[in-house]
């Protein structure tokens, strides 16, 4: 944070103390690490055990499985197209990180993929055998991409091939509860799917809306588009997208599963849509370890204003609002103008300035301590991002007790305390966006820094706090919760 006033005398002289940390940018002794992820341009690891006296994810979750919520004889069985930690994705990440905090309960987890990014305890690869498993994802390919040289002009997922092998894993594993989680890009057919419920009648069917893929036609996120909510039809629709809607509807009618979403926001969407209405519909933000992610103590003065941006492909990812940031830094005053320094995260250039500002690229980010660090380092997370199921950097940021300036749209805004842990600017108002991040700055010059980025990164542990989440998903697994039906 900066220290000392402005010219123009907006702003007390205060100093903002920073935390001392090892250079985010330099090279890191790799012989302790394990297996990473990468997600929205950075990675993370698996789950940390608390430093010092405090609990952390593995002490939580053993006390889930003392209080025996966690049940032994409950087998759960997760089906999503990839596994791991390692460069897989946002949902991949979120369902294999439930996953391995079930095991970790003592609930019986298995994980059924197509494609692993790493090898993991109880996972299940399918179809088995080498030129099996090839042939089938070369024809899903082509069965997708193939849509390209027609009018639709893109991939679409068709979910019309049978997964081999599927059926006879299943009933061999014998599941009380059958996970489903991100099955776009061909994980089996929906007719495969649907006939599960007659396969086991008696099995909990659970689908997660990592987006809005399983309510939609085609696209994970429908933006403006509210078909999803009154229905395709032949005056709105084209034949391919009444044939996939009518499919994906056919597949819960026959599941009758309850609905898990990562945000508010897309709950209500699918309680509103044609698929999900009438369905139970539980709100469980995605498993982040809260001890990994954190505030470690006492910032130390710096003379300039870090303000951090970041998003998977960076500046040049246009569902993450760049273009907006920086209409926003351009309604700055200018003595708040000399004192910002962009810092910005999966990306890679040599530009030493961005409009003007001085910048500082980090690339992909592979190693999640110090991901922790940059959050730490920095003034405020810019998160202009446009479409958000829950933004889990946004939400690394605020554990780490650093202020977040977000648009109140989709899910971008869900957990920010709106002048208490960052700002909330109106939907596309880069006006209010810039007296977001100029208060965040003034903030900091009338208050204790280090008790403010505490208390940020205590109520989101609160609301993060992993055991309570593990919990909410086996009450809905034991059908013990109480989903909001439409």
């Amino acid at each position: 944070m900066v220290a000392g006033s402005l010219d123009s005398g907006l702003y007390p002289e205060r100093l903002f103390p920073r935390l001392d940390v090892r250079d985010p940018l330099q090279p890191r002794d790799k012989s302790g690490d394990s297996g990473s992820e990468e997600v929205h341009g950075y990675a993370h690891n698996g789950f940390s055990v608390a430093e010092g006296g405090a609990c952390g994810l593995d002490c939580a979750l053993a006390r889930v499985a003392d209080e025996n919520i966690g049940r032994a004889e409950m087998t759960v069985v997760h089906l999503a197209r990839i596994y791991g930690l390692n460069g897989t994705g946002g949902a991949a990440i979120a369902a294999t990180r439930l996953h391995l905090a079930l095991l970790k309960t003592g609930v019986d987890s298995h994980f059924v993929c197509i494609r692993p990014g790493e090898p993991g305890p109880n996972v299940h690869i399918l179809p088995r055998g080498g030129l099996l498993h090839l042939a089938y994802r070369l024809l899903a390919k082509v069965l997708r991409d193939i849509w390209r040289f027609t009018p639709v002009r893109k991939s679409v997922s068709l979910n019309a091939l049978p997964l081999p092998g599927l059926a006879r894993l299943l009933g061999t594993l014998k599941p009380d509860v059958v996970h489903i989680h991100w099955i776009n890009m061909d994980f089996a057919s929906y007719e495969q799917l649907g006939a599960l419920k007659r396969r086991f009648p008696t099995c909990r069917f659970v689908v997660n809306l990592h987006d809005l893929f399983m309510i939609n036609a085609i696209e994970p996120y429908p933006c403006q588009d509210a078909r999803y909510v009154a229905g395709f039809t032949r005056a709105n629709a084209g034949r391919l997208e009444r044939w996939l809607f009518a499919r994906k509807r056919r597949l819960v009618e026959r599941l009758a599963p309850a609905f898990i979403a990562p945000s508010e926001w897309v709950a209500a969407c699918c309680r509103r849509s044609v698929i999900g209405r009438g369905r139970p519909v539980f709100v469980v933000p995605n498993i982040i370890d809260t001890q990994l992610f954190n505030w470690a103590g006492a910032p130390a003065a710096a003379p300039t204003f870090k303000v951090l941006y970041g998003a998977h492909g960076g500046r040049a990812n246009a569902f993450k609002g760049f273009a907006e940031l920086r209409q926003a830094l351009a309604r700055l005053p200018d003595d708040l103008k000399a004192r910002i320094e962009l810092q910005i995260f999966g990306e890679d250039s040599t530009e030493t300035q961005v409009d003007g500002f001085p910048v500082r690229f980090f690339g992909a980010v592979r190693d999640p301590r110090q991901m922790a660090a940059i959050y730490r380092q920095v003034d405020v997370f810019a998160f202009p991002s446009r479409e958000e199921t829950q933004g889990m950097t946004k939400i690394e940021a605020l554990l780490c007790g650093c202020p977040v300036v977000a648009f109140d749209r989709t899910a971008c805004a869900e957990g920010i305390a709106h002048r208490v842990t960052g700002w909330v600017a109106p939907d596309g108002d880069v006006v209010r966006y810039a007296q977001g991040l100029a208060w965040v700055y003034g903030h900091y010059q009338t208050t204790d820094a280090t008790a403010w980025r505490h208390e940020i990164a205590q109520r989101t542990a609160q609301l993060m706090d992993p055991s309570r989440l593990v919990k909410k998903i086996i009450a809905v697994y034991q059908d013990e919760g109480r989903g909001r039906v439409a």
